[in-house]
């Protein structure tokens, strides 16, 4: 948890941090799941210009893992959480709107 309250990373390193958590077991990732989208939510539209942190989010998004976890805890959890996942895949750029809805549950 150190990797996203500690302020001496840079965002690029706690969008590091943020990827190799999300590599974790879904079980393990839904632990982080508060800090994943307080973190997301705090990154400004100035931060996510920095060419380190976009290249850290590109690399992000083009994880297939990152991708087909919100799908990974639809399986799992409730119906809440599945919905906290998706917000964060398309706060993070992994999912348009369009994607996100044609992934909702039913």
């Amino acid at each position: 948890m150190c990797g996203f309250a500690d302020d001496r990373p840079s965002d690029a390193q706690k969008l590091a941090f943020m990827h190799q958590v999300l590599q974790r077991d879904v079980t393990e990732v839904r632990m982080f799941l508060d800090h994943l989208e307080r973190y997301a939510a705090s990154l400004g539209a100035a931060q996510r210009r920095q060419p380190e942190v976009r290249r850290h989010s590109a690399r992000l998004s083009a994880t297939a893992h990152a991708r087909a976890l919100p799908r990974l805890c639809a399986r799992r959890d409730d119906a809440a959480v599945h919905t906290r996942m998706m917000a964060l895949a398309r706060n993070l750029g992994w999912l348009t709107p369009a994607q996100e809805q044609s992934s909702s549950c039913a």
